[in-house]
């Protein structure tokens, strides 16, 4: 799901991938579990997107990415369908899951440039209204 930040294990597998730098980065987030309790904040919603931007990371390996990406969660919704009221046709019931937007994430960039994890004057890509 690229709606949720790296867990533990994709970050230490994209290790080798990462430049000296990001590397470096990382593996003071690892060790650091302040840090790693800031970017898997429910209530912040980092994104896949907003971390890598955000840590200085311009391109990643696909294969590595795609094999450690974590898998989509399932969607929740019903099949709701009769052949005998509607011959040739499906009705899917779905619930539409919403939430306040998640809140700008200048603070949580501040707490990881404090823990050293982000460089200074990082920033997150703006997150839509």
């Amino acid at each position: 799901d690229l709606r949720r930040p790296p867990s533990r294990k994709m970050l230490q597998a994209m290790l080798p991938s990462l430049d000296d730098g990001a590397r470096q980065r990382v593996r003071r987030l690892l060790s650091n579990p302040k840090a790693l309790r800031v970017l898997h904040d429910e209530g912040l919603a980092w994104t896949q997107l907003e971390f890598w931007t955000a840590l200085g990371v311009e391109r990643l390996d696909l294969g590595l990415f795609l094999l450690h990406c974590p898998r989509q969660r399932p969607r929740s919704y019903t099949v709701a369908s009769s052949s005998s009221l509607h011959p040739g046709s499906i009705h899917i019931c779905a619930s539409l899951l919403s939430r306040a937007p998640p809140p700008p994430l200048d603070a949580a960039v501040a707490a990881l440039v404090e823990c050293g994890v982000f460089r200074e004057g990082c920033r997150a890509p703006p997150r839509p209204c």
